[in-house]
């Protein structure tokens, strides 16, 4: 309900408990009370929902990234509680000196010490969000006609859209053919990357140096009126804050 009424997840958990208290007053619908969860996530896991993801660890210093599993990756064992944690060994260029910044942070509870990240990035499949975009009803059929209908321009006409132009025609694939003239069991898309800063604690404030970098692709196969919209548009991820990524830096979240 969350996904079809943009209810925040607290909205959607009042929203539940409205309709359990509505089904305890219908006669014959108690039985069915048990079956209607109380928080969203339930039904979010139950129907597929979240986003298929990956998460990495992130050097708070280089950005450099790695795999890393909450569940499996935690450092701390019970045979040996206070490990040596290894520290970041990126290197930019092949004659730098490695980052060896700290990882982990060590902390406290209830009187044993336990590690986590620094830093983690959390990044979106494109290829299973492709996949739940196509799976939507006559999508396909909507990212198959655009591109031809959006190409087709008399000489000298103005360019409407980006698949009126001669580079996007003439890309060639491997074979040396046109690319997008792809066989007709296949789909060819082309797509587009932005990124931008935000806040993420939503401050209007003057002189605030919080920042997170988003990143987004755009499938260009949609018309332009429905290209950009939130349900059409691939985030990725956002490079975990405070700061913006230093220079050159970026391209660790650009290549996981």
């Amino acid at each position: 309900m969350t996904e079809l009424f943009y209810v925040p997840r607290r909205g959607g958990s009042v929203l539940l408990a409205g309709l359990r208290d509505a089904l305890n007053t219908v006669p014959g619908q108690k039985k069915n009370i048990a079956n209607l969860p109380k928080d969203p996530r339930t039904v979010y896991r139950q129907l597929h929902l979240d986003p298929v993801t990956e998460t990495y660890l992130c050097c708070p210093k280089c950005w450099a990234l790695q795999p890393y599993n909450a569940e499996t990756d935690n450092p701390v064992t019970k045979e040996n509680p206070d490990p040596l944690i290894p520290l970041c060994q990126e290197r930019l260029t092949e004659g730098d000196a490695a980052c060896e910044e700290e990882l982990w942070k060590k902390e406290i509870v209830r009187g044993s010490p336990r590690f986590t990240p620094h830093l983690t990035y959390v990044q979106q499949l494109l290829k299973n969000w492709l996949g739940r975009i196509l799976s939507r009803p006559g999508i396909e059929d909507i990212l198959e006609t655009y591109p031809k209908t959006a190409s087709q321009r008399e000489e000298g006409e103005a360019m409407s859209d980006i698949w009126s132009s001669p580079t996007i025609k003439n890309l060639t694939g491997p074979d040396g053919k046109p690319f997008l003239e792809g066989a007709e069991e296949e789909g060819r898309f082309l797509w587009s990357f932005a990124t931008d800063g935000f806040n993420p604690f939503h401050n209007k404030e003057a002189k605030q140096v919080v920042t997170s970098t988003g990143f987004w692709a755009i499938l260009l196969n949609f018309p332009t009126h429905l290209r950009y919209l939130f349900e059409n548009m691939c985030f990725l991820g956002a490079a975990p804050g405070p700061n913006s990524p230093a220079s050159g830096a970026i391209i660790h979240s650009l290549t996981s």
